[in-house]
Formats: C-alpha cells, structure tokens, sequence
C-alpha cells in the first residue's frame, strides 16, 4: 500500500511541477491559460518599449516580466521602487470602472474607456475589438497615455 501510495504522489508532483513549469517566466514564452484567458505574454511585454514607459512615467524602467493571473499581464519595475502594469484579458473580463468613486470616463480609446485611482496608482482600462486592456502606473496621465499606445497594438486573442 505504501508503494502505490509513493508512486501516486511522485506522480501528482511531476505533473505539478510540468503543469506550472508551463506558463513559465520568461517574457518570451507563451501563457497555456485555458479559454483564451491570456494573450501571448512574450508579446504584451513588447506591446510597450522601455523608453515609452520611461517617458510616460518619468523614471528609469527595468525590463518587463511576465505578471498577472494566467500570465495574462507585464510588469516594468520602477527606479524609484513603483512599478508599471498592463493586462489583457478577452473581452468578457471587461470591468466597467467609470463608476467607481474618482473615476472618469475616457474618449476616443476603444469602445469604453476610464481611468480612475486603483489603490496607491492610477488604473485605466479600455475594451477594445481584441480585448479588454488594463494600465496601472504611478500617475493618471501616465496610465492614460500608455494605454492609448497598448489600446491599439493588443493582437487578436
């Protein structure tokens, strides 16, 4: 009994193990996220260059590395220990954020757009024909003119 006890759980390891070695790190791999919950990760973190993000943002930018559920986002580190988001998501992920207290509506980005406070940054969202995208950075005008640049260079999902 104790054997084929060893070898089920040997088992459920390795495919632990396979199973999260699948999404990966790096930002060049491709999230295996079912139903279409990801995009190419490798390809959201070259939906935006070091040098926009640094001009957008004001701050020296780190490499971007695969973040968010599923793989589904990229994450620029900061000089000054705050960093920069985005996300995509298909379309039915939208979230309305207009609504929320401090909130605006955006025109021109998308179908929908908003920008509005997300803890201690500044979120923007827009839904577009290939997705929902979502920015998060340190400033409003940050999140807003980086999500006008990602809004119309997300690839079909």
């Amino acid at each position: 009994m104790t054997r084929a006890y060893g070898r089920c759980t040997a088992a459920a390891i390795a495919l632990v193990v396979a199973a999260c070695s699948q999404g990966g790190s790096d930002a060049g791999e491709i999230s295996h996220a079912p139903d279409g919950a990801s995009a190419a990760t490798g390809g959201l973190c070259k939906l935006l260059s070091r040098d926009e993000i640094a001009a957008a943002v004001g701050s020296p930018v780190a490499d971007g590395n695969v973040a968010g559920p599923l793989g589904s986002g990229c994450q620029w580190e900061l000089a000054n220990e705050r960093s920069v988001m985005i996300q995509v998501v298909p379309r039915d992920y939208w979230e309305d954020g207009t609504n929320a207290p401090g909130s605006e509506a955006l025109a021109d980005i998308g179908e929908k757009a908003f920008v509005g406070p997300w803890l201690d940054d500044q979120r923007a969202g827009a839904l577009t024909l290939n997705g929902a995208v979502y920015v998060i950075s340190p400033s409003r005008d940050a999140s807003v003119t980086l999500l006008r640049q990602v809004a119309t260079r997300v690839p079909p999902q």
